[in-house]
């Protein structure tokens, strides 16, 4: 009888203990499914966010007529007041008027990182020659500097082909440079899509090239990118265009010719190598 109403108790606690169980299971599903709906909703808010950015803005509702003579590797760089050549803007590869790809830089001459070093630590610096401030990579006081006189850079995450982020660069001892935007778009522009936080719009941003957008080719235009008076490009800036990877090497400073084999390997753009 003791035995029977033990085992009464017993498997009535056990029931009890399968009943909590099951409601906590419950209870931890429609916790799940809250959660998931809410992320589900903040996600459709974001999209819809950007994608009202991108539609209300109106810098590239400006129709103009594709040049299909803009082919290649260009940069598209600002001058300064005295026409001197800041390096400061892009680097581009253009197929039939259409950037495929580019990347958005901010350059600073090694004679001004000497004359902000003179500045801040005295004459130390004064008989050292670009090249030694260059090569001497440990040396923080000159990396501090760098940073001061560039803008912060981004953390690259689409693959230009071109150096577009990720900390302070160099080919030479002539200037440092950073990356400040990237975009890629081999195929069409989406406005609507939301990849990694950041969609097509946001890529287009960060390069300033939002007014070189034509809506019925969904593709940005380097001639409406130039030509288009609401462009950064507009005015100031100088357009060059490289032949092949040796022209690279000799003038431009933003890139030492690697970009041939890069673009080549990533859209098989057939650039001249030499």
């Amino acid at each position: 009888m003791i035995l029977s109403s033990l085992y009464m108790e017993v498997n009535k606690n056990e029931k009890g203990k399968l009943k909590k169980d099951g409601k906590d299971f419950l209870k931890d599903i429609i916790a799940l499914i809250c959660i998931i709906a809410v992320c589900f909703g903040g996600y459709k808010l974001y999209a819809n966010y950007k994608t009202s950015s991108a539609q209300n803005d109106t810098s590239y509702k400006v129709k103009t007529k594709r040049n299909n003579k803009y082919n290649g590797v260009y940069s598209l760089t600002k001058l300064d007041e005295n026409g001197k050549n800041t390096w400061d803007g892009l680097m581009l590869y253009v197929k039939n008027d259409k950037i495929v790809s580019c990347a958005r830089f901010d350059y600073v001459y090694m004679e001004d990182v000497k004359t902000k070093l003179i500045e801040k630590y005295g004459d130390k610096y004064k008989n050292m020659s670009n090249k030694e401030l260059h090569d001497d990579h440990l040396n923080l006081e000159i990396a501090d500097t760098e940073s001061e006189l560039l803008s912060s850079g981004i953390s690259s995450v689409l693959d230009t082909g071109f150096f577009s982020g990720g900390g302070i660069s160099s080919f030479n001892e002539k200037g440092v440079f950073t990356g400040l935007g990237e975009f890629v778009c081999p195929d069409k522009v989406d406005f609507e899509k939301v990849t990694d936080i950041k969609t097509d719009y946001d890529y287009m941003q960060s390069c300033l090239i939002v007014p070189g957008y034509d809506e019925d080719s969904r593709e940005v235009w380097l001639s409406k990118l130039l030509s288009n008076e609401k462009s950064e490009y507009h005015d100031g800036y100088k357009l060059i265009k490289y032949n092949g990877f040796d022209d690279i090497q000799k003038r431009c400073r933003l890139d030492d010719g690697k970009c041939i084999d890069n673009l080549n390997e990533l859209f098989n753009a057939k650039l001249n190598k030499y």
